[in-house]
């Protein structure tokens, strides 16, 4: 009965709390959708509200035990003087009448002298709230209120989800809570200590390059520094922290783009790159931001800091490929040069190119000694040794050994001592003379270590190894187990599944047990350094397996162990082991992936048992991954055979099935959720598009109509100009294909191809006579297109070759419309040059000031009015420059205006002038420079 009541007591003093937030929200009710301090406020009551309700409902529901009763009572009795207090601010604010009308408004704010609203009111309210949310959150956790806090607070941050999840970045946190997972406690220490980190850490040494052997451990000591630093920043003052973990096994972690993407949904959240986070989403497109786009983001947002501790791990693991990892290394040092807030600690093996590259921003070198990862490793054996149950069994003498034997092989190398850790597990006898054999065998290296697990492998299932190991190796992300298992019953060969031969989840993991490891909690990618047991697939201390079976599951990821086991498995040594048939090469890897997901797509559309839902994702757990990725490693294999490629193309059903799961024109769109259409007959659209030279121009030679229309770009022709194909272009225009044919997208060719920038292309289109001034599609015309994408190279060659300067249509008007709400002061400039109409009307803002105001590109803004635009034009969305400008809170841009002439009183736009588009807007600021400019508050 004592906790019952204790529990009533606290719900009590939750009603009163409701009851006091429910009256200041009624109070300020009328004003809480104006960008002030007065929304802050009004946000921050409304938050509390939520958290006591949350708490109520909760105390009423559960039953809680004396002790809890009285921890959560006591937690609310210390807000309950908070709440008092608010319950006293609202009575005293109850006496106030609340303004009405747009002049009150205006004049309350000009002359801040109305209690309610007074700016130093609005903050003590808010001290007063976020103070009772801060004493709240120890009886949450007392109530365990985890699931309903996560679902507070993304309520509470919604619109900063919902821009995060259209920038789709890469999760750089699971691959640290990873390493986090298999940090041995006490090791890493020497990190911290060294001088050159501390340095960096203090601000006297810019950047830090960490590098050192495979597997010596630098992801775990990454993921140290990452902890550290982040400890730091907290308690700083304005520092800000960001991290990205490059991956071997996942693409989405191998560029430039992701990285940016990434950096952003880390850093945006603070001003001014929310608000410019916040234009690129808003925008009538919602496009995704191109590379240019996301550099600026990221500039803005970590112009919000006085300094952003950036760490970057596994630069060698961005692939060489395709210059990927030169263009990552290039753009690195370019974004390091413009901001100098950015401070870089990056990690990697020695590489020449990495090398050169982090000469080239001075870093600082920290290289990862034999000395210092020793003793660590020590610290890790002798904790292995305690603590697992096997190797804790073991005599002293025995124990002593082992640790004096990997000590003095390691060399420095975390991964090999922990692989030995694991052989030794698996020993069936404990006697010192089995242990000391064990021991004196011991693999010498890496290689040796591979090549012992390799050849172990049985040979009744050798060929499923090495299945299993393509798919590891090369899958653009880490597979499921049950993915798995469907590949190695995929037939290529015979273009057969044998869907009754499935083996158990458990084959992958037992076939191949110490070079694969379990992905914990489905995390897209982990590292393999200072794997403990549990992680990289063994045996354990029973005999039994390193891993509970009654945990596996069928989305279950596995990955290979370590970047080296990838690297081994590639190279030229492996050639001259007992292992070689186990050498991969990565064009017949793709290869046999591709005819792999083409075999399972086709055998999935002839089965009986699906039924084209979702339903079918489990049943087929292979398939979506077959639709989405099939033509990705076709693209990457050297082979020009492509009958399979051919067949899933031309083949009606099988072709509508594959549609009907992934749509690679609408790729965001999720399996059987968009009507794949009367598609049918668009195989050639289809292989144009996703960049299959050899399977198009044989589609060609067989009768395939170039000119088909369907799909989003509406014919093959636009869809691989989009691409960047130039090799298929070519073709398509060789056979036939109308060059200005119209549709899709983008209206025509020239046009997507100009949104996009491959120059190669624009040239090859006005070559063979392309319409450079055809009108159709979103942005009117190529020279709009290329103008608002930031083109500059492709609106030079445009208007080399003549294109109407002042052509009007599309969402922007014209194309010096387009470049000033894209923000490219260049191509702004080089319009005006060639002699845009710098007042022309037209489009969403009505003209190119409007739209540089409102998108708050000062320098464009400067460069308009000082070329002779009408400050005072009328039109747009906005009325005029000046109401745009203030609309989005450009207190210097509506400077510049004002300074320039801009009429304050002018009539027009949504709100009728610009001082009651201020008070609509609430920004304190602009109220008051429009009054002190002589706004009229009568009109």
């Amino acid at each position: 009965m004592a906790g019952l009541d204790v529990a009533a007591g606290a719900v009590g003093i939750a009603s009163f709390g409701i009851q006091v937030c429910q009256g200041l929200l009624s109070y300020y009710n009328g004003w809480k959708d104006y960008k002030s301090d007065i929304s802050s406020a009004y946000d921050a009551i409304a938050d509390l509200s939520k958290t006591l309700g949350l708490l109520k409902g909760s105390l009423e529901r559960e039953r809680l035990d004396d002790e809890r009763s009285e921890r959560v009572k006591t937690c609310l009795r210390s807000c309950e003087d908070g709440l008092r207090k608010l319950s006293a601010k609202l009575q005293e604010l109850r006496k106030h009448g609340t303004p009405r009308g747009v002049r009150q408004k205006i004049l309350s704010e000009a002359q801040r002298m109305l209690y309610p609203f007074r700016a130093e009111t609005l903050l003590k309210l808010r001290q007063d709230v976020e103070g009772i949310q801060e004493r709240l959150k120890l009886a949450i956790q007392v109530l365990q209120l985890d699931t309903n806090i996560a679902i507070l607070a993304v309520q509470q941050s919604e619109q900063f989800r919902r821009m995060i999840d259209w920038l789709s970045p890469p999760d750089p946190w699971t691959n640290h809570h990873s390493a986090r997972q298999r940090h041995e406690p006490n090791t890493g220490e020497w990190l911290l200590q060294c001088d050159q980190y501390r340095g960096w850490k203090a601000g006297a040494v810019r950047h830090v390059w960490m590098h050192g052997k495979a597997g010596c451990g630098k992801t775990v000591l990454c993921s140290t520094a990452v902890e550290d630093i982040q400890s730091h920043c907290q308690a700083a003052a304005n520092a800000g922290c960001a991290v990205f973990y490059f991956s071997f096994s996942d693409d989405r972690k191998q560029s430039y783009e992701n990285l940016l993407r990434s950096l952003i949904a880390q850093l945006g959240w603070k001003e001014p790159g929310l608000s410019m986070l916040r234009q690129a989403y808003d925008k009538q497109n919602r496009s995704v931001p191109g590379v240019d786009e996301l550099e600026r983001i990221l500039s803005s947002s970590v112009s919000a800091f006085d300094d952003v501790f950036v760490l970057l791990d596994a630069l060698d693991e961005c692939p060489e490929s395709g210059d990927l990892r030169q263009d990552m290394l290039v753009k690195v040092e370019k974004i390091t040069q413009e901001s100098t807030r950015i401070k870089i600690f990056a990690t990697s093996r020695e590489s020449g190119d990495i090398r050169d590259s982090m000469d080239t921003i001075r870093a600082k070198r920290i290289d990862i000694a034999t000395s210092a990862v020793d003793a660590d490793i020590r610290q890790y054996v002798t904790s292995q040794l305690a603590s697992d149950r096997r190797l804790a069994g073991l005599g002293s003498a025995s124990k002593a050994a082992i640790e004096t034997t990997i000590m003095e092989r390691s060399d420095g190398m975390f991964k090999w001592a922990s692989c030995q850790l694991q052989e030794l597990k698996k020993l069936k006898g404990s006697r010192p003379s089995h242990i000391a054999k064990a021991l004196h065998d011991l693999p010498a290296t890496l290689d040796e270590t591979y090549t012992r697990m390799l050849t172990g492998i049985e040979d009744r299932y050798r060929s499923d190894a090495l299945t299993c190991l393509r798919w590891l190796a090369y899958a653009r992300s880490p597979p499921t187990l049950s993915q798995l298992v469907d590949a190695v019953i995929t037939d290529c060969e015979r273009v057969q599944v044998d869907f009754d031969d499935r083996g158990s989840l458990e084959d992958p993991l037992n076939i191949l047990s110490g070079l694969i490891m379990i992905i914990r909690g489905g995390n897209d990618d982990e590292d393999g350094e200072h794997a403990q047991s549990d992680d990289v697939v063994g045996e354990d201390d029973d005999g039994g397996l390193g891993y509970d079976a009654r945990r596996l599951k069928p989305d279950t990821r596995v990955r290979l162990a370590h970047f080296s086991v990838k690297e081994f498995l590639e190279s030229e040594r492996i050639l001259e082991s007992h292992a070689k048939s186990f050498h991969l090469q990565p064009s017949l890897g793709h290869h046999f992936i591709a005819q792999c997901c083409l075999t399972y797509m086709a055998q999935y559309s002839k089965c009986n048992n699906k039924k084209s839902t979702k339903e079918d994702l489990d049943v087929f757990p292979l398939v979506q991954y077959a639709a989405e990725s099939w033509y990705y490693h076709s693209s990457l294999q050297r082979s020009e055979e492509c009958s399979l490629e051919c067949y899933i193309l031309t083949t009606d059903e099988v072709l509508q099935d594959w549609l009907s799961i992934h749509q690679p024109d609408r790729s965001w769109e999720p399996p059987f959720s968009a009507d794949a259409g009367n598609d049918t007959n668009k195989g050639l659209y289809y292989a144009s598009f996703v960049g299959l030279q050899v399977a198009a121009a044989l589609l060609l030679d067989k009768g395939a109509d170039v000119n088909a229309q369907g799909g989003r770009y509406g014919n093959a022709l636009q869809a691989v100009s989009f691409k960047g194909q130039a090799e298929i272009v070519r073709i398509l225009l060789d056979k036939g294909a109308e060059i200005d044919a119209q549709g899709g997208w983008y209206g025509n060719a020239l046009h997507a191809v100009s949104t996009e920038g491959y120059a190669e292309i624009v040239r090859i289109l006005l070559d063979k006579g392309a319409d450079i001034n055809a009108q159709g599609g979103r942005y009117g015309n190529a020279l709009q297109a290329a103008s608002f994408k930031g083109q500059a190279e492709i609106v030079r060659i445009l208007l080399d070759k003549g294109a109407e300067i002042n052509a009007q249509g599309g969402w922007y008007g014209n194309a010096l419309h387009a470049a000033s709400t894209g923000g490219y002061a260049e191509i702004v400039r080089m319009l005006l040059d060639k002699g845009a109409d710098i007042n022309a009307q037209g489009g969403q803002y009505g003209n190119a000031l409007q739209a540089a105001s409102f998108e708050g590109y000062k320098e464009i803004v400067q460069m308009l009015l000082d070329k002779g635009a009408d400050v005072n034009a009328q039109g747009g969305e906005f009325g005029n420059a000046l109401q745009a400008a203030l609309f989005q809170g450009n207190v210097e841009i509506v400077r510049i205006l004002l300074d320039k002439g801009a009429d304050i009183n002018v009539q027009g736009g949504e709100y009728g002038n610009v001082l009651q588009a201020a008070s609509f807007e609430y920004n304190a600021e602009i109220i008051r420079i429009l009054l002190d400019k002589g706004a009229d508050i009568n009109i």
